[in-house]
């Protein structure tokens, strides 16, 4: 039965793992993985080997320990095993270079690393150069073994307002922040999202391609689905599209969470695939804001409607969202039960319905602040309210529309431009696959808008000389005139960040600098 009242656990694995051992649940699939079928009864066997693992280690309870193993059943394990003892699990994206592990261990002060063997090399050299010994790795070799007669690990009483996890933002403002959540938060944020706008059922099979180590994953492949007591689909490695399309085709998934940019590359190959969605009944999306263009192509393709939506790893998932009923293309849709939001100016103000603003958000699930980080936790969780860095406006229909990042709405002529609405722009001409927009120096010294741009066929547009006039006459026909870039970058492919993002800020320092780029203005 869903928890009514988070606020009254104890611990949250007394609803995520000790009401699955026995009865019904107990026989259900929790897991399908790399031709593994975890039951629940399994689950939870395997929460308790990870537990008393980590004991005879020696962690102890409020102990930090950081967690780098890709999506599979030993993740949840361990994952749950950490908060039943009461201590603090720290998700490592596993695809994390040396000297990024090496920063996530000191910040977070992990006691331990609970790692596969699969990333020795990385760790080894992550260590090297600081004074943690080997003795501090758990190293996880395969499947953990499991024993269903095995003695239960007592569940701690830690409190709803205990720390339960610690995340690691992006980086694409700076320096990766780890992002401090409560128990409570772990069944709100299931209950606001799988129930009130999934309409999630234990029929479910779940299926995202962001991984666990990330906000948005932990919540598609882990939180959600065991909130309803369905399964979940688990793909080790990268999510490659022909591997996603492997993976639908087999495991029939009724739920698909992935980002923009994975849509836009499962499409340009979906004609030759042939994929059928007949089991799929919802496309989610989040990260980054769909372009309406790949919300009509993917229902045209599929028959299914993409439901893009916003989120924060401050918030711990989604809490602005179209839903079936109320889906409109090109918006992030409206608010998710559990969360109020409003749109300020500059001094804080709520401004009128149309005009541009800071969106904030207020709800339970919010963060406890950033660990060790004073001023960004001063400027970002304002009493209540998270203040999010996104621009947004309300249209006349109550959805909220994306603008950008703070940082990626800029002025030009003393107006403000939104990178969004000239990437979107883009991408509505054929040949263009992917687009980002940042603010550069035009020829007179004053701020211009700079795109980068990613062709189809890209090798033989390039040789075409009427390329730039066919760019320029779509978007000075769809643009205000100061809108318009000035230059033009034609590029392989977009630097991204480890959740997928568009890392714009090297895209700012590389501007005119990448070798072969070729330039237009």
């Amino acid at each position: 039965m869903p928890c009514d009242d988070a606020n009254a656990v104890t611990n949250a694995t007394e609803y995520f793992v000790d009401r699955f051992g026995e009865g019904v649940y107990s026989r259900r699939t929790a897991f399908l993985t790399e031709g593994r079928e975890i039951r629940y009864r399994d689950y939870c066997a395997g929460v308790d080997a990870a537990a008393h693992r980590l004991l005879e280690s020696g962690v102890k309870r409020d102990d930090r320990v950081a967690l780098m193993i890709d999506d599979s059943p030993e993740f949840a394990y361990f994952f749950f095993a950490l908060l039943k003892i009461g201590a603090i699990a720290v998700p490592i994206n596993v695809f994390s270079r040396s000297e990024h592990l090496a920063f996530y261990l000191s910040d977070c002060r992990a006691s331990r690393l609970v790692v596969e063997r699969a990333h020795t090399e990385t760790v080894i050299s992550a260590l090297s150069s600081r004074k943690e010994a080997l003795e501090n790795i758990i190293w996880v070799d395969g499947d953990l073994p499991v024993d269903n007669d095995q003695i239960p690990v007592e569940t701690a009483l830690v409190g709803p307002d205990a720390d339960a996890f610690w995340l690691y933002t992006s980086g694409t403002t700076g320096r990766p922040k780890a992002v401090i959540h409560r128990h409570a938060s772990t069944i709100l944020c299931a209950r606001n999202y799988a129930k009130f706008i999934l309409q999630a059922t234990q029929q479910d099979v779940f299926f995202s391609t962001s991984k666990l180590s990330f906000a948005y994953g932990l919540g598609n492949s882990l939180l959600f689905p065991l909130y309803v007591g369905a399964t979940a689909i688990l793909r080790p490695g990268q999510a490659t599209p022909d591997g996603v399309f492997d993976y639908i085709q087999h495991y029939k998934p009724t739920l698909f969470f992935s980002v923009p940019a994975v849509y836009g590359h499962m499409l340009k190959i979906m004609e030759d695939k042939k994929i059928r969605f007949n089991g799929v009944r919802m496309c989610i999306s989040a990260g980054e804001s769909l372009p309406v263009g790949i919300f009509n192509a993917w229902k045209q393709s599929t028959g299914h409607k993409i439901y893009d939506g916003i989120g924060s790893t401050e918030a711990l998932h989604i809490f602005c969202s179209n839903r079936p009923g109320k889906c409109k293309p090109g918006t992030s849709g409206k608010a998710v039960a559990g969360y109020q939001l409003k749109i300020v100016n500059e001094s804080g103000v709520c401004v009128l319905p149309g005009e541009a603003g800071n969106l904030q958000v207020k709800g339970e699930t919010i963060a406890k602040g950033y660990w060790n980080r004073y001023t960004h936790t001063r400027s970002t969780f304002q009493g209540e309210w998270l203040s999010t860095g996104d621009i947004f406006r309300m249209d006349e229909d109550g959805y909220y529309v994306f603008l950008g990042r703070q940082g990626d709405t800029f002025k030009v002529s003393g107006l403000w431009v939104s990178a969004t609405e000239i990437e979107h722009c883009l991408l509505s001409i054929e040949y263009v696959v992917e687009a980002a927009v940042v603010a550069g120096t035009g020829h007179d010294g004053l701020t211009v808008p700079i795109a980068h741009v990613v062709l189809n066929e890209a090798s033989s547009l390039r040789q075409d000389g009427s390329l730039r006039s066919r760019i320029m006459e779509t978007l000075r026909s769809r643009l205000s005139r100061y809108k318009v870039p000035e230059r033009i970058y034609l590029v392989e492919s977009l630097p991204r960040t480890a959740t997928g993002k568009i890392d714009r800020a090297r895209l700012r320092m590389t501007e005119s600098n990448e070798p072969g780029m070729l330039a237009y203005g």
